[in-house]
C-alpha cells in the first residue's frame, strides 16, 4: 500500500473511531444534560438562593478537595489503559490507580470532616455550612473511585457505560433523591444526603458495568506501576487543582466577600454557561485516546490532520448554541431556574463567552496531555489559577457577580491561548482551522442583528426558533464557504448507519458544494 493511501485510510479509521464513541455521547449527553438540569433546578427552585447558595457552597469544598484526592488519576488511567498490550497490563493500570487514591482519599474525607466547623465558621461565617461539608466529605473515597472506574471506561473506548453512569444514572438519581429529601422536609441537609445516596449507587452500578463489558477483574495482575503511573498523573493533579481553583475560585471567593445567596445566584449562570463547552466535552471523551495511539505510532500527519478535524466539528456544534445563550441570558434563567435568578444574566452572558473560546480551542490541552506534555500543563494551571483568584479578588467586591464572571472569563481565554501557542510550538497544529473563520463570523453578526429586534425576555418557543435559525445559518455558510470536507461526508454516512434514515439526497448536496479533487 502506498504511503499517502496508509495515510488516509488510518484517518478514515480515525474519524470514524471518534463519530463512533461520539454518537453515543452525543445522545446520553443531551439526556444528561436534561437530568443534570434537574438535578440542579429542583434543588434551586424548592430551596430558593439562600438555601441552595448553602448547598453548592459545601459541595464546592469538598469538590476541590477530591480533586487532591484524585491525584491525576482521571486523564493517567485513560492515557495508560490503550496504550497496554494485555488485559493483564491493563488491570495493572487500574489496580495501581485504586491502590493510591483510595487510601489517600479516605484520609482527605477523615480531614475535612474534623475541620469542618472550622471551614464553616472561619471562612464563611455560617454555622450551618458544616453539617454540609461533613455529608459530602463522605463522597470523598466514592467519587474518587467512581473516577478511576469512569477512566476505565475512556481508556477501553466503552462510550455507552460511561454515558450511562456519569451522564444519565448519577445526575437522575440525584435528581430523585434530592427531590425526594427536600419534599420530605429535610430541606438542605436532606439534599446533600440525597447527592450523597445518588453517588453510592452510581459507584455500585459503574463497578457492576465494568465487570460485564471487560475481563479486567479475572485477569492476572501484572506488576503494579506506582512509580510510573504516579509520575505521569501527579502533575495532572496539580494541574487539576489549579483548574478547580480557576472553575471554583470564583464560589469561594463571592462566598468570603458577599454571602452564600450570592453563590445561589452565580451558580445557575455558571452552569447554564457551561453547556457552551458540551460539544468540547462529548468530542474530547474520545479525543484523548485516539489522538494519544496516534501520537505512539507516531503517525504525525495524521494527528494534525484529526485535531483539525475535530475542532472544526466542536465549533461546529458550540455556536449555535453559545449565541443563544450569550443574547437571551435573562430568558435562559427565568426558564430553567426561576425569574429569583434573572439577575444573573450578565454574568450569563460574559461566562458563556469564556466557554466559547475555551469550546473553540480547548482540545490544546487534550492534545498535550496525549503526548505527555503534563508538566507544562501543570505551570500555566498555576499561573492561571493565581491569576483568576486575583482578579477575583479585586473584581468582586466592586462589581459582585458579574466582576466574578468577567474573571473567569479573562483565565479562560487567557490559559487557552497559552496551550494554542504551545501546541503549535511543539507539534506545528494551528488550534483554529481558518476554513471556518467565515461561517462563524457571518452567523455571529446575524444573530446579533436578529437580538435587536426580538428582546431578551422570550418564551421557549422564540428561543427553541433562534436555535435553529443560528444552526440553519451556520450550516448554510458552513457548505457555501467552501468549510466542508471529505471528513463530513463520513459524518453522515455514519448517522445513516446509526438511524437507518437514507440520506443519499444530503450526501449529493454536500458532495455538490465540494471542490473538485
Amino acid at each position: 500500500m502506498k504511503e499517502g493511501e496508509a495515510d488516509d485510510k488510518a484517518s478514515s479509521q480515525s474519524h470514524r473511531s471518534i463519530l463512533s464513541g461520539t454518537a453515543v455521547l452525543f445522545v446520553g449527553t443531551a439526556i444528561g444534560l436534561a437530568l443534570g438540569f434537574l438535578a440542579r433546578m429542583v434543588p434551586a427552585r424548592l430551596l430558593g438562593p439562600d438555601q441552595y447558595g448553602l448547598l453548592m457552597l459545601g459541595w464546592t469544598v469538598v469538590s476541590v478537595i477530591g480533586f487532591v484526592a484524585k491525584l491525576g488519576f482521571k486523564d493517567g488511567v485513560t492515557r495508560h489503559v490503550p496504550r497496554a498490550d494485555t488485559t493483564a497490563e491493563r488491570k495493572s493500570v487500574f489496580v495501581t490507580a485504586v491502590t493510591i487514591t483510595f487510601p489517600w482519599s479516605l484520609a482527605l474525607a477523615g480531614g475535612v470532616f474534623l475541620f469542618s466547623n472550622h471551614l464553616a465558621m472561619h471562612v464563611f461565617d455560617d454555622s450551618q455550612l458544616a453539617a454540609i461539608i461533613r455529608i459530602f466529605a463522605v463522597t470523598l473515597p466514592i467519587t474518587t473511585l467512581s473516577m478511576v472506574v469512569l477512566g476505565t471506561f475512556r481508556g477501553y473506548e466503552r462510550a455507552k457505560e460511561y454515558v450511562i453512569v456519569k451522564k444519565i444514572l448519577n445526575p437522575g438519581l440525584r435528581t430523585i433523591f434530592i427531590a425526594g429529601a427536600i419534599l420530605a422536609g429535610y430541606s438542605t441537609f436532606g439534599a446533600a444526603i440525597g447527592w450523597l445516596l445518588a453517588s453510592v449507587c452510581s459507584l455500585a452500578i459503574a463497578v457492576w458495568f465494568l465487570y460485564r463489558v471487560t475481563t479486567i477483574f479475572e485477569a492476572e495482575t501484572a506488576p503494579l506501576r506506582h512509580r510510573e503511573l504516579f509520575l505521569f498523573s501527579a502533575p495532572l493533579m496539580i494541574s487539576g487543582v489549579m483548574g478547580l481553583a480557576i472553575n471554583y475560585g470564583d464560589n469561594f471567593l463571592i462566598g468570603y466577600f458577599l454571602s452564600s445567596s450570592a453563590v445561589g445566584m452565580y451558580d445557575p449562570a455558571y452552569m447554564i454557561g457551561g453547556l457552551v463547552t458540551t460539544g468540547l466535552t462529548v468530542f474530547a471523551y474520545m479525543f484523548l485516546p485516539v489522538f494519544s495511539k496516534l501520537h505512539s505510532n507516531q503517525q504525525f500527519n495524521e494527528m494534525e490532520s484529526f485535531y483539525r478535524v475535530v475542532t472544526k466539528w466542536v465549533i461546529s456544534v458550540t455556536l449555535p448554541v453559545y449565541l443563544l445563550i450569550g443574547l437571551f441570558p435573562e430568558s435562559l434563567l427565568s426558564i430553567t431556574f426561576g425569574d429569583a435568578y434573572t439577575d444573573g444574566a450578565i454574568a450569563l452572558a460574559v461566562l458563556a463567552t469564556g466557554a466559547f473560546v475555551n469550546a473553540g480551542v480547548g482540545l490544546c490541552v487534550q492534545a498535550l496531555v496525549s503526548i505527555g506534555d503534563t508538566r507544562f500543563i501543570m505551570v500555566v494551571n498555576v499561573g492561571a489559577a493565581i491569576l483568576n483568584l486575583v482578579l477575583n479578588a479585586m473584581l468582586i467586591p466592586e462589581f459582585g457577580i458579574i466582576g466574578a464572571a468577567f474573571a473567569s472569563a479573562i483565565t479562560t481565554a487567557s490559559y487557552n491561548l497559552v496551550y494554542t501557542y504551545r501546541l503549535y510550538r511543539t507539534t506545528g497544529i494551528v488550534a483554529f482551522p481558518r476554513t471556518i473563520l467565515g461561517p462563524v463570523l457571518v452567523t455571529g453578526g446575524v444573530a446579533i442583528g436578529l437580538s435587536r429586534v426580538i428582546q431578551d425576555g422570550s418564551g421557549i418557543p422564540v428561543l427553541i426558533g433562534m436555535l435553529l435559525l443560528f444552526t440553519v445559518v451556520y450550516l448554510l455558510l458552513y457548505i457555501r464557504l467552501g468549510a466542508i470536507g471529505e471528513e463530513d461526508l463520513e459524518l453522515i454516512d455514519i448517522a445513516e448507519e446509526r438511524t437507518n434514515i437514507d440520506l443519499s439526497a444530503v450526501k449529493r448536496i454536500v458532495q455538490s458544494t465540494m471542490p473538485e479533487q
